[in-house]
C-alpha cells in the first residue's frame, strides 16, 4: 500500500467490531484472571487430598493382604489331608 499525506481515517465498520472484540477479551481476560486467583489456593488442598487417597489406598491392600493371609491360614489348619481312606 503506498503511503499517503494527509488523513486517511475513513469510518470502517470493522474499526468498531474491532474495539468491541478488544473490550469483550479485555473483559475476558479479567474474568479468567479473577477465577485463576481463586482455583490456585486449591492446589495444595488437592494434592493433600491425593497424599490422603493414597495412603488409604496402601492401608486397604495391607488389610487386604493380612485378610487373604488369616484366611489361607485358616483353611489350613481346617482342612483334611485328602488320602481316599474315610
Amino acid at each position: 500500500m503506498p503511503v499517503m499525506e494527509g488523513v486517511q481515517n475513513k469510518y470502517n465498520s470493522s474499526n468498531e467490531n474491532l474495539s468491541t472484540k478488544v473490550q469483550t477479551n479485555s473483559g475476558n481476560i479479567q474474568y479468567m484472571q479473577e477465577h485463576v486467583k481463586k482455583i490456585a489456593p486449591l492446589e495444595k488442598h488437592v494434592s493433600d487430598i491425593q497424599t490422603n487417597v493414597d495412603k488409604l489406598n496402601q492401608q486397604m491392600a495391607n488389610i487386604k493382604s493380612a485378610q487373604s493371609n488369616r484366611a489361607n491360614k485358616a483353611q489350613k489348619a481346617t482342612s483334611k489331608p485328602v488320602t481316599g481312606l474315610h
